[in-house]
């Protein structure tokens, strides 16, 4: 069940960067379910990965009902958090032509749901991550993680201001 879910909860993603369709995680959770139907999966194992799908993403507010989900959205979570993490945030940042950092757009000030700036979205969304973590062993992980991510943003913030 949960390979399942791992291998088909971002088939939609690349479409969603596009502008293709507004949400991955249900766009997917069709698609997935269809495609498990073709491949003759029974009723409960689509209802069940369909269920992983769409809870696992981060923004919409669908809760993991099953340890499945549970466990499929702590793992996506835990990928986004850390030095993998940040370096994603970095690559995706730059791809799309976001800046780093610009301390003229602080992060309270920053209207925008992901953040105007990379630097934004880590505050906005990957610090949250680990309050959304569902199993004891995602809360360890994700502890262990966001820390790294904090001591790299009290980095950055001392060489943006000039002191290293």
């Amino acid at each position: 069940m949960i390979h399942l879910a791992v291998a088909l909860h971002d088939i939609g993603r690349s479409r969603e960067d596009r502008g293709e369709i507004d949400d991955h995680a249900t766009w997917g959770m069709r698609e997935g379910g269809r495609i498990l139907r073709d491949l003759g999966a029974t009723t409960e194992t689509v209802e069940r990965v369909q269920h992983c799908i769409h809870a696992h993403r981060y923004s919409n507010d669908v809760e993991p009902a099953t340890l499945e989900a549970k466990l499929v959205s702590d793992a996506d979570n835990l990928d986004a958090l850390g030095a993998v993490g940040l370096a994603r945030v970095f690559a995706y940042g730059g791809e799309i032509g976001d800046p780093i950092h610009d301390p003229a757009r602080p992060v309270a000030a920053d209207d925008t749901d992901a953040g105007a700036t990379q630097y934004n979205h880590i505050h906005k969304k990957i610090l949250d991550l680990p309050a959304r973590m569902y199993t004891a062993v995602g809360r360890d992980l994700a502890a262990e993680r966001v820390a790294f991510v904090r001591a790299f943003l009290e980095r950055l913030e001392r060489e943006v201001r000039g002191e290293t």
